[in-house]
């Protein structure tokens, strides 16, 4: 999703990636904790 981003933009890759990654790291942190509790089972956060 954010690749596509970067791409379709072309100029300006660091401006969209910022806005990207600002607008996407809480809904994807929301996300993960749903789906823990959803799913307590699985490890879903990569980055432990």
């Amino acid at each position: 999703m954010v690749g596509s981003l970067v791409e379709a933009e072309g100029s300006g890759i660091g401006a969209v990636t910022l806005t990207t990654f600002v607008e996407l790291r809480p809904m994807t942190g929301r996300w993960r904790i749903a789906m823990k509790r959803a799913l307590p089972q699985l490890d879903l956060d990569p980055e432990a």
